[in-house]
């Protein structure tokens, strides 16, 4: 993730083994460069992977975006 408080100061989100999103604000202080975490979803224990993007669907912020080690169900 890149700057998603728009303060020009990196953030970072993490996750738990049990699928728990942490959100990190970036202060900026090299000796202490992130604010207290903050919960900010959970169930993502579902993806193997996250990663950040640019902003995918338009709405002017940056996206992550997940990848599940099995292939979704096809529905007719």
């Amino acid at each position: 993730m890149k700057d998603a408080t728009d303060d020009g100061i990196g953030d970072v989100v993490t996750r738990t083994p049990a699928g728990d999103l942490s959100f990190h604000e970036g202060t900026g202080d090299p000796p202490e460069p992130f604010k207290a975490p903050f919960k900010i979803g959970y169930g993502y224990d579902t993806y193997n992977q996250l990663v950040g993007l640019d902003d995918v669907n338009g709405d002017g912020r940056g996206d992550l975006m997940g990848r599940k080690t099995t292939p979704a169900s096809a529905t007719s």
